[in-house]
């Protein structure tokens, strides 16, 4: 059986990325199945994953630049791994970018969809498989167990993942725990630029490692007005399971007597931890940014990304409003996958 070659694989993601850029109103029945299967998955929610996947990643010049980094993509003779991909189900299409590693790389794909993200990510195969037929005979495979494979990606839960190093022992693997993001403000921000950081909180209702879920202040920061911008938001209470949380936590932060700030969409909490609940952002003042920079970096594997709309030597930061649209070359955990796929 000959082999797809790389020229192959990029149409095929090219030709994909043209299809979902026809427009939302063409997907309807699609979106309307996925929420139905998982009520997070929004229909608004998983076409904006759809949209930033298919502008950023799915067109030809970023794909190509992409492979051009790895020059065993370019080599048809060479043996391919068969690569199993334990999908995680927190945001829609979440495990894509593992999908389109592996597919670019050429390995032999073993998928074990989430039933969480079942109805989308199944779509995309089935439009590969359609537009490359060659592909479903042995180079990507939908399973219900994974079996005779030689390397593992898979993603979940700091609690999944101590499965996983056990499960997947005898093999290369890569596996994903929680991650969170932050987003750092000077006081200087507009509010337009308050605007996009909502984007980093509400988009996905925070249940993605690229959610901004913890905010550092500097000290004296107007938090009121902040709440203020961000209430333009609030129509995401609407939402019967985001709102439910939102009523949960205000009642026991009340019970708790526990100081909090609140708009009609969010509760800050001031607090050290990363990791916020739905609907709740936590928040830290730092002193200096000397010594917040010494802070994170110390803490740097727990952190997906850092936002921010000013320089800060030290580290490395993505614009306000864009921890949602990662770029092709944005690991998640900031491990190449593409190397670890050919990896020793």
């Amino acid at each position: 059986m000959n082999k797809i070659s790389l020229g192959q694989r990029i149409e095929t993601l090219c030709a994909l990325g043209a299809y979902w850029r026809q427009g939302r109103d063409n997907f309807k029945e699609l979106l309307a199945k996925a929420y139905a299967v998982n009520n997070w998955f929004t229909p608004a929610n998983s076409w904006a994953a759809m949209e930033s996947i298919s502008q950023q990643w799915l067109n030809k010049a970023a794909l190509e630049q992409f492979c051009a980094a790895y020059p065993f993509c370019q080599t048809d003779n060479r043996e391919t791994p068969t690569v199993g991909l334990v999908m995680a189900g927190n945001v829609p299409l979440v495990g894509f970018h593992d999908l389109v590693c592996g597919w670019l790389a050429g390995a032999k794909l073993r998928v074990k969809l989430s039933e969480k993200d079942s109805v989308l990510m199944r779509a995309a195969i089935e439009f590969i498989w359609q537009h490359c037929p060659q592909a479903a005979e042995e180079d990507l495979q939908i399973v219900e167990k994974l079996k005779n494979y030689d390397r593992v990606i898979a993603t979940g839960s700091d609690n999944s993942s101590v499965y996983f190093e056990q499960y997947f022992g005898h093999v290369p693997r890569l596996i994903r725990k929680n991650r969170n993001s932050v987003a750092i403000l000077n006081g200087q921000e507009t509010e337009s630029e308050l605007m996009s950081l909502g984007m980093d909180i509400f988009r996905y209702f925070g249940l993605g490692c690229r959610s901004v879920a913890k905010l550092y202040l500097p000290q004296g920061y107007d938090i009121a007005n902040l709440l203020r911008i961000l209430d333009n938001y609030k129509d995401i209470c609407n939402h019967t399971k985001y709102a439910n949380n939102f009523d949960y936590n205000r009642s026991i932060f009340l019970l708790n007597r526990d100081v909090h700030y609140l708009n009609d969409c969010l509760v800050l909490l001031e607090s050290k931890s990363f990791q916020s609940r739905i609907a709740t952002l936590n928040y830290e003042f730092y002193p200096n940014i000397d010594d917040l920079v010494a802070a994170l970096t110390n803490n740097l594997p727990s952190l997906q990304c850092i936002a921010a709309n000013f320089d800060i030597n030290g580290i490395e930061t993505v614009k306000l409003g864009d921890c949602q649209k990662p770029r092709l070359v944005d690991f998640a955990d900031g491990v190449d996958t593409m190397q670890f796929l050919f990896g020793d």
